[in-house]
C-alpha cells in the first residue's frame, strides 16, 4: 500500500498498526517518519510514530514527539498521551487525560471506544463496559478492532468481554448478510 502511495498519512498509519499488531513495534516505529510528510498528514504520522515508540517500550521518546506536535490534539492523541504517562509513572497526569476527554464527551464527540480502553487500563472495567456500550450503540468505528487493538488486553478475560466481541460480530454479520 505504501508503494502505491508513499506519501499517504492513512497508508503508514495501517501499515504500522498492523506491523504492531504483528508484534514488530520496532518496524512500525520505523515505517512512521513525520519528516516525509507536511501539514496535517505530517501530524497523524507523527501521532502514528508516538504509539508505535510506546508499543516498543520507548515512552519517553513518545512523550518528547508529542510534546512536539501539540497540534494533534485528538482523541487518538490524548488516548496515546494517557499510555505514556502511565508508562512513565504519571498516575495522575493519566488520570487527568481521562477526565478531560470524558468532559469533552459532554460537549463534543469524543470516540467513546477510547475512553473505555483509559478505563480498561485503570481496572475500571464497569466503565469500561459502561462505555463500551456507548460505543456499540453508536456504532462506532473502532469496535472492528476489538480483537487486535492491545488497548482491550487489560479486560480480555472478562466473560462480559467475550460477549461483547459476540454481539458486535453479529451485528456486523446482519449488516453484509441479504
Amino acid at each position: 500500500a505504501t508503494l502505491l502511495d508513499p506519501l499517504s498519512g492513512i497508508m503508514v498509519e495501517n501499515v504500522a498498526y498492523l506491523q504492531e499488531v504483528r508484534g514488530h513495534p520496532d518496524r512500525a516505529v520505523s515505517a512512521c517518519d513525520p519528516e516525509r510528510f507536511v501539514g496535517s498528514a505530517r501530524e497523524m504520522v507523527a501521532l502514528c510514530r508516538a504509539q508505535a515508540l510506546l508499543a516498543a517500550g520507548q515512552a519517553a521518546d513518545a512523550l518528547r514527539l508529542l510534546d512536539r506536535h501539540e497540534n494533534a490534539q485528538t482523541d487518538l492523541a490524548e488516548r496515546t498521551r494517557f499510555g505514556v504517562y502511565r508508562a512513565l509513572g504519571r498516575s495522575a497526569d493519566a488520570r487527568a487525560v481521562l477526565a478531560g476527554l470524558e468532559d469533552g464527551a459532554t460537549k463534543a464527540y469524543v470516540k467513546p471506544e477510547i475512553i473505555a480502553q483509559l478505563h480498561a487500563a485503570l481496572g475500571d472495567d464497569d466503565a469500561a463496559f459502561h462505555w463500551l456500550e456507548r460505543a456499540y450503540e453508536g456504532r462506532a468505528g473502532g469496535m472492528v478492532f476489538l480483537t487486535t487493538s492491545r488497548w482491550w488486553d487489560p479486560i480480555r478475560g472478562d466473560p462480559r468481554f467475550a460477549e461483547f466481541v459476540g454481539r458486535v460480530g453479529k451485528q456486523l454479520l446482519n449488516q453484509v448478510s441479504p
